[in-house]
């Protein structure tokens, strides 16, 4: 998709939400399938996803997806910690591995 049209301010709100909410579910997807979720293994995941999901965006839509990147970490994270209290994953730093995702998607894409 090459998405290069011009939005009205509500369209781009209503067009980030929508991206936002299908990341949130991506990655809690994708973290709560990890078998030994290590920073590396999710930070992997995340950025498998990311890729797809930012790749053919304008500059604008990126940002504002790179800027929902912390939240979405720390909630799929969360997430995973409430499924596998136990697990790796309870060590693993949410913001630097959301400082790291949204570094390297929006450098990559």
């Amino acid at each position: 998709m090459n998405d290069k049209t011009t939005f009205t301010a509500e369209e781009h709100v209503a067009r980030v939400k929508e991206q936002t909410r299908h990341l949130a579910e991506e990655f809690t997807n994708a973290i709560a399938a990890i078998e030994k979720p290590t920073a590396d293994a999710i930070l992997s995941a995340c950025l498998d996803i990311a890729a797809k999901t930012i790749s053919g965006y304008n500059d604008q839509f990126i940002d504002a997806l790179t800027e929902s990147t912390r939240h979405l970490c720390h909630r799929a994270l969360d997430h995973r910690r409430d499924r596998h209290p136990d697990a790796e994953s309870a060590d693993v730093d949410a913001d630097a591995l959301a400082s790291m995702l949204a570094h390297s998607g929006k450098f990559d894409a």
